[in-house]
């Protein structure tokens, strides 16, 4: 049985420009300190941060989520930067598209 090549969408095409022949004097990912990523399908942003060595595959986040997270660290008062006495915070998920919203809250 022939086996084809495993396609994962959107990986395969940064693969090429994110893995250039080495040279001594390319800058690695630990010598960028801002990147502008192509954001037109929000899941490919986390595949450029992956293949271009600013995280391992799997590390990377949906903001979205995050910001969900966040949501719940400050409501359980366990944020890092945390506002005082939060009892609802908003969550949003973008503007200008089919979107969401909720409020989180203790009691």
């Amino acid at each position: 049985m022939h086996r084809l090549p495993v396609c994962e969408p959107g990986r395969d095409e940064v693969l090429r420009p994110a893995r250039p022949p080495p040279a001594a004097s390319s800058p690695r990912p630990r010598d960028i300190r801002a990147a502008i990523l192509y954001d037109h399908f929000a899941p490919f942003v986390l595949v450029q941060l992956e293949e271009f060595g600013f995280c391992a595959r799997g590390e990377a986040y949906i903001h979205g989520m995050n910001g969900v997270a966040e949501a719940v660290r400050h409501v359980r008062g366990t944020a890092v930067n945390r506002v005082p006495d939060v009892a609802h915070v908003l969550v949003t998920a973008g503007t200008g598209v089919p979107t969401s919203g909720l409020i989180l809250g203790r009691g």
